[in-house]
């Protein structure tokens, strides 16, 4: 690893590997969610696949972060 990843990581009190995601961790991570759409979709096919898809990476966040970007969303409607 780079020593100017390994000085950033120490200026923002994080592990260095936490700096760098790896393309294929990624694709495993969005590999992994598929198969979490496609086994809700088999006991529910009613449901909508995005919206399951988009349900699963909202779980992922903190509820204050989930709460946050609601209320967000819901003020930019309020005043457009």
């Amino acid at each position: 690893m780079p020593k100017s990843i390994h000085a950033i990581a120490q200026v923002l009190k994080v592990p260095a590997d936490k700096l760098l995601e790896s393309p294929q961790s990624k694709l495993n991570e969005v590999k992994r969610l598929r198969r979490q759409v496609e086994k809700i979709i088999q006991s529910f096919p009613q449901a909508d696949p995005e919206n399951v898809w988009h349900t699963l990476i909202l779980l992922k966040q903190k509820p204050i972060e989930r709460l946050q970007r609601a209320l967000q969303r819901g003020s930019y409607h309020l005043y457009k």
